[in-house]
């Protein structure tokens, strides 16, 4: 973990940090996909665990996790722009992993096909690539972008 970088888990009291770093991930890079979805009841609503990335007292990150039949999806996962590249990403990830391994718990994640950066991220850090499918869960008639499952099985 980069310096000045600490992981904790998250509070509701965050939650105005969140959404307006939320607001400012999706104007940028289009995550979540929704304007709709840049609210503190998506960010909220169906987690198990959540935990933030916190950088010289400010709140720069967000992951958490999200029950399925099959395990736990990785959900919701963002950095400031102004806090990439600082390590905040690599905690959450550090994190969340550790906590998926402690419990014996495996994880998922869907990326969708123009984030690269993320497909790599995912490909260094051990995750399998396990199928790819239009994401049809956006909604609409499409036509939908590729979406990119990653399996992590707990270690």
């Amino acid at each position: 973990m980069e310096a000045g970088v600490t992981v904790r888990e998250r509070r509701d009291d965050d939650a105005t940090a969140l959404v307006t770093l939320l607001a400012e991930t999706h104007e940028r890079d289009g995550y979540p996909v929704r304007a709709s979805r840049v609210a503190w009841s998506w960010l909220a609503d169906g987690v198990q665990d959540a935990w933030v990335a916190v950088l010289d007292g400010q709140v720069v990150g967000h992951v958490c996790l999200v029950p399925e039949r099959d395990g736990l999806f990785l959900a919701r996962f963002f950095v400031a722009v102004a806090a990439r590249r600082s390590g905040a990403g690599a905690a959450l990830l550090d994190t969340v992993e550790g906590w998926a391994d402690r419990h014996g718990r495996d994880l998922r994640l869907d990326v969708l096909d123009h984030n690269v950066a993320a497909r790599r991220l995912y490909a260094r850090r051990g995750w399998q690539h396990v199928g790819s499918e239009p994401a049809a869960w956006l909604g609409g008639a499409g036509p939908w972008p590729l979406a990119h499952d990653y399996r992590r099985p707990a270690s």
